[in-house]
């Protein structure tokens, strides 16, 4: 995945705490900026990390809108995966 500054920002800030705590919850607004660019990008799976240790979870509602919404978040997904 993509890991440009701006999208490595959050990985810096949350990285002296990852020692220490088992899970790191990110609670986003439902937007498609850069807050949840930076967000998809610290949930990925890293390099060193085993399968399953990392990811993310995406809570919506059962309605057109919120369908519509997720799969513009899934196209999100993979335009950071690709780049």
């Amino acid at each position: 995945m993509f890991r440009g500054p701006r999208e490595a920002t959050l990985e810096r800030a949350l990285a002296p705490l990852e020692e220490h705590v088992d899970v790191i919850v990110v609670d986003s607004p439902p937007s498609l900026g850069l807050a949840m660019d930076a967000a998809l990008n610290y949930g990925r799976q890293r390099d060193d990390e085993k399968p399953g240790s990392s990811g993310l979870v995406i809570p919506v509602e059962a309605e057109d809108t919120s369908a519509q919404a997720y799969g513009m978040l899934i196209q999100q997904i993979d335009s950071l995966s690709r780049d």
